[in-house]
């Protein structure tokens, strides 16, 4: 049984959040803020920068035994930043619609989401009859529910031209008034996505937004006509009568060095005053995050963070504080010797949530009951010499009387995006077949047959018990992530 046993105040006029939480027998815990998928925590678990509206925090205990319980708790509050004598107003789109190329004389106003995509080209549009305001508007959240994630999401763009949900199509259609207000970057699915679009709210009145794909791997959102999580326009205004209108300065205190071969990164930061604060890595969204802020598994490549604080009053910082730097790959190890690459990609799958996507999980199930599978992709690069011996590393959390097989699979797969139904395919028979699997070890298969060389590898860990198998993931513990273990010759 889980219980709560700590939570901020109802309402709250704090966008940050802790709770604690217990079960009456030992046990893990996976938390869920807002509708979105549970993922692992432990109490206290924390949350910053939360748009003003309600918000409901879910909490669910499993024990050692692998029973979840099936009712967690959870705790609803609504959250007020508007300071003394400003407002804050939710508001529900009035009219939505998609529109698509394919079928340009064609309305899909009544259609219960909202899809951006290039393949096929469907663009989306959104109104909110903002109303009930007064003094200076100091912030205005979109928030839409993904149901469909992508590593490339929308820009979104202001809409100043006429158009009606019931009769607007591909041939009709309103272009954008001026640039994008965002271009969005990951987007998870199962998650409420806040997008800042203060520079489009000025007061009371129609606000319109138009979604437009940069990309093939599409974006979609519930919308109006969906029973549940509509699209949310958050206004929060100052009284306009003296108030704090001044923004706050964010400055950036820690960061790893400008040329790296690390691909994990933590960054500290602060401002000037009180602040809340949101990130975004590489030209992302703006998500909320506090310091220090780690990402993980980056690929090589130029990097940019960026964040911006927001002051008590609602006041965000309109030049974010940024911090470029560049990882390099590592040196090519000198023949004969033994080099240990980690994933790239990481994933589990799982059958009874066909559409899920499931690759920023701490860990990698593999089970018959329920089914589920896991995936893990390596980059080989930089080797000299003749390949010798090469292991599949594997830290065991949770181990099975009889393992998983192992197979090689097509490499063109997303960990951002990868389910049950897009998972890719099998390349030829099982590696390896696992026998016992005993927990809190590491775990090797010898996959010296498929690594040769430079290149990419894909191994798919397919299970043949309900005795599951957990193993730490790339974004677990670093010293207990996936390995492929490279031993040359000269």
């Amino acid at each position: 049984q889980t219980t709560i046993t700590s939570a901020p105040a109802n309402p709250s006029s704090s966008a940050d959040a802790s709770f604690a939480f217990g079960a009456d027998e030992t046990a893990t815990f996976a938390c869920s803020i807002d509708g979105a998928a549970f993922s692992a925590c432990t109490s206290p678990k924390s949350y910053s920068g939360l748009a003003d509206g309600s918000h409901t925090f879910q909490v669910r205990a499993t024990d050692t035994a692998g029973n979840t319980d099936a009712t967690p708790a959870a705790y609803t509050w609504t959250i007020s930043t508007a300071p003394p004598g400003g407002t804050t107003v939710s508001v529900v789109a009035s009219a939505d619609a998609q529109v698509a190329e394919a079928t340009p004389t064609t309305n899909f106003g009544t259609l219960t989401s909202l899809t951006s995509d290039t393949s096929p080209n469907t663009h989306s549009y959104l109104r909110f009859p903002v109303s009930g305001i007064s003094g200076t508007v100091t912030r205005a959240t979109l928030r839409l529910y993904v149901t469909n994630g992508t590593p490339n999401g929308p820009l979104v763009h202001r809409v100043t031209d006429p158009w009606s949900e019931t009769s607007v199509t591909w041939s009709t259609k309103p272009g954008p008034a001026g640039a994008a207000l965002q271009n969005l970057g990951n987007v998870p699915v199962s998650a409420w996505l806040d997008i800042d679009v203060t520079a489009a709210v000025a007061g009371n009145g129609d606000v319109d937004f138009l979604l437009i794909p940069e990309s093939s791997d599409g974006f979609a959102a519930s919308s109006r006509e969906s029973a549940t999580n509509k699209p949310t326009l958050v206004v929060t205004t100052s009284s306009g009568s003296g108030g704090d209108t001044t923004p706050p300065e964010t400055t950036i205190t820690a960061g790893p060095p400008a040329t790296t071969t690390a691909t994990d990164a933590s960054f500290s930061f602060g401002a000037d005053e009180a602040a809340t604060f949101g990130c975004s890595i590489d030209a992302g969204p703006f998500v909320s995050c506090a310091s220090p802020q780690t990402y993980s598994g980056l690929p090589v490549a130029s990097h940019t963070f960026s964040v911006r604080a927001t002051d008590t009053a609602g006041n965000v910082d309109p030049s974010p504080a940024t911090y470029a730097w560049t990882i390099t790959a590592p040196p090519p190890p000198p023949p004969g010797g033994t080099v240990t690459f980690t994933p790239d990609a990481d994933a589990e799958v799982q059958a009874s949530k066909p559409t899920t996507n499931f690759g920023l999980l701490t860990s990698l199930s593999i089970d018959t009951q329920p089914s589920a599978e896991s995936y893990v992709r390596f980059v080989v690069s930089g080797l000299t010499g003749t390949v010798t011996s090469v292991k599949l590393r594997l830290y065991v959390t949770n181990g099975g009387t009889n393992g998983p097989l192992l197979y090689a699979t097509q490499t063109n797969w997303a960990e951002t995006t990868v389910t049950w139904n897009t998972r890719p395919a099998i390349v030829g028979s099982a590696i390896a077949n696992a026998a016992s699997v005993p927990a809190n070890a590491w775990y090797e298969f010898n996959v010296s047959t498929l690594v040769i060389g430079n290149g990419t590898y894909s191994f798919l860990l397919r299970p043949e018990s309900s005795d599951g198998v957990v193993a730490t993931s790339r974004q677990g513990t670093a010293a207990s992530r996936p390995q492929l273990v490279i031993v040359t010759g000269p």
